[in-house]
């Protein structure tokens, strides 16, 4: 049933709010302040004028052809294609599908290609288009036939974008509010938006353009929005349901999902599952639209031919002893951790170990150099810490990997970042923080130590200890190896206490993980079955974990959850929307809505939310196996 107060009201409230085509100023960068041009003009500076044609690209992906789904078979036959649209890119940096990239999104983007054999074009934020299968420059057009699915790279705080959202929070329910990358609900909101979002040109996507709901198959979306882990939009993304239409923001109207007095007692998650998402699914025009956080999806690592050299020289030498350096790379930016990590270490946590940075100063930005240098030439830690702060090659940092025991990322915010898989490719244990969002299935390896960048120093060291533990038994492992001859693990231990510890090299666990996990082909073939293109592929997955392939994770695993660690209110008007009271006299009931009252009954009742992870898609058909087991992997599916 539709509520056509709610679009009356909603209109109104748009009306107050800047125009969906506003100067794309909310893109400004820091370096591109620095340099007096808007992002938009960085990029048509740097990477957006005559295409550099190669013969062949930087870096081919290794996928190959999977059977298709039957609705992958129907758009095939429907000739139509695939859209990877990037929202943002660091000005500096190449576009998708023209050959000069090697990274997980062009990774992503042919592969998807190579898979199911339909046209993927890659829409670049400069306003152009590229083939993935040719990597040349095409047409911004799909013929005048509906994608079969869209992949939105990035753009998660763009502050243009709209979430028109449901008033349905704390048993109370009302007119449909506006929120923004800086204009949020409470972070215990749980509802249904419709999201309106502009590409760097101002023009609308997701929109009648790119999807349509009548296709058959309808078009299916996914989106990667890449946030900073502490953005408070971050919320929407993740608790909340999303769609896109094809009407204007100031025409749209909501599913009416208003409350009666009978259920205003019924738990807002509960709520949102039994009524909030039928209400938008029989509601016309309204597409779905999965969002994957930063840590549902592995990105495999492109090699260009030298690196790859060095990539199979790891291979050949992973019975040799490593040097005792553990290196950190990153700008020498705050949230890149390398000064809280020195003022929290002890240099005994070390042991033989000594680190060494790599990164960039930009002083024009802020960054900690000048404190890092004093911390490193402490009397704590001289003869510990080496820096580097010149610009390398990336096939220099690559090499300096081959030459050490482990890396250290202690961000205390990033987003799942290259850095990690790069450390594996070429055999380096990782030391990481829950902040940096790194891959879930990541913490189900013995060679990554996750770590908590909001912990005490004490915290910090014993993490330490443990990692370099771990570094100390790989190389003990080699040593007997080499003298005995022995195959398989080695356990250490005896004397009064009879206790054993199985050690194995980690350079080989490292390497078979990569092979069977972090390989292209497997992610992406998953990631094609889950949105309904690519016949199933047979992967056993743990339910909260979908890339482990022998059994279940045993460890308790951990999220960064930023409503968990910092919670936020409402923006002000929304807080008027949804009557929100502050008042110590406030008592819960129909029509009342207390702050304080509410954050404790929502956290109550979301501990018992099982919520449905990105990879249970909604487009299966009711035979497909993974629903006869849905009920089952939801109740699993909630992390400690």
């Amino acid at each position: 049933m539709v509520g056509p107060r709610w679009g009356l009201v909603a209109a109104a409230a748009v009306a107050l709010l800047p125009s969906l085509g506003a100067d794309p100023a909310p893109y400004a960068t820091p370096y591109a302040r620095l340099v007096g041009k808007s992002k938009i003009e960085l990029a048509r500076s740097m990477h957006g004028g005559a295409m550099l044609h190669r013969d062949a690209p930087k870096a081919s992906a290794s996928c190959r052809r999977v059977g298709l789904s039957l609705d992958g078979q129907t758009i095939r036959d429907q000739n139509r294609s695939i859209l990877i649209m990037v929202q943002t890119m660091t000005a500096s940096k190449s576009n998708l599908c023209e050959g000069s990239r090697a990274d997980w999104r062009d990774g992503m983007a042919q592969c998807l290609h190579l898979l199911t054999g339909l046209r993927v074009v890659a829409h670049n934020d400069d306003g152009t288009c590229a083939d993935c299968g040719t990597f040349r420059r095409t047409a911004c057009d799909e013929g005048g036939r509906p994608p079969a699915l869209v992949v939105v790279l990035g753009g998660g705080e763009d502050k243009r974008m709209r979430f028109h959202c449901t008033n349905t929070y704390c048993g109370a329910t009302g007119a449909p509010f506006v929120s923004t990358a800086g204009n949020s609900p409470p972070h215990d909101y749980l509802g249904g938006c419709d999201v309106y979002v502009l590409n760097r040109q101002g023009e609308r996507i997701l929109g009648d353009r790119y999807v349509d709901p009548a296709a058959k198959p309808p078009t299916r979306i996914a989106w990667l929005p890449i946030l900073n882990p502490h953005a408070e939009i971050r919320g929407i993304y993740e608790r909340s349901l999303l769609y896109t239409v094809g009407t204007p923001l100031e025409e749209t109207v909501l599913p009416d999902v208003h409350r009666p007095r009978t259920v205003v007692r019924t738990p807002d998650w509960e709520y949102q599952k039994r009524t909030v998402e039928p209400a938008f699914r029989r509601h016309p025009s309204h597409t779905p639209i999965e969002i994957i956080r930063d840590d549902a999806l592995p990105k495999p690592v492109l090699l260009p031919p030298k690196e790859q050299a060095l990539y199979d020289d790891v291979a050949r030498t992973a019975a040799a002893p490593r040097p005792r350096t553990l290196i950190y790379i990153g700008s020498y930016r705050p949230t890149k951790g390398q000064l809280e990590f020195l003022r929290k270490l002890d240099p005994r946590a070390l042991g033989p170990f000594s680190l060494e940075f790599y990164g960039l100063r930009q002083p024009d930005l802020g960054d900690d150099w000048t404190a890092i240098v004093a911390e490193a030439e402490s009397p704590r830690l001289r003869g510990k810490v080496r820096l580097h702060d010149s610009r390398v090659s990336h096939e220099i940092m690559m090499q300096a990997m081959t030459r050490a025991s482990g890396l250290i990322h202690y961000s205390s915010g990033d987003r799942n970042p290259r850095v990690l898989y790069e450390a594996l490719y070429f055999g380096l244990p990782v030391f990481v923080s829950v902040q940096s969002m790194p891959y879930i299935g990541l913490q189900c390896q013995p060679f990554v130590t996750l770590t908590d960048a909001n912990a005490t120093s004490a915290q910090l060291n014993a993490d330490v200890r443990h990692f370099v533990k771990y570094l100390g038994d790989s190389e003990k492992y080699k040593a007997i190896v080499a003298e005995t001859n022995v195959t398989g693990d080695v356990s250490l231990g005896g004397g009064e206490k009879h206790w054993h510890r199985k050690i194995h090299n980690a350079q080989d666990a490292i390497r078979k993980f990569v092979e069977e996990e972090l390989d292209e082909h497997a992610v992406y073939a998953n990631f094609c079955e889950r949105f309904g293109l690519c016949a199933p592929q047979g992967l056993v997955r743990d339910p909260r974990t979908p890339w482990v392939h022998h059994g279940k994770c045993r460890r308790a695993l951990r999220r960064f959850e930023n409503w968990k660690h910092e919670p936020w209110g409402p923006a002000m008007d929304i807080k008027r929307a949804m009557g929100i009271s502050k008042s110590v006299n406030c008592t819960l009931g129909y029509g009342s809505v207390c702050k304080e009252p509410c954050y404790r009954r929502n956290a109550r009742e979301y501990k018992q939310l099982a919520p449905r992870q990105w990879w249970q898609s909604r487009y299966h058909a009711p035979g497909d196996p993974d629903n006869r087991h849905r009920d089952r992997a939801i109740a699993s599916a909630a992390l400690d």
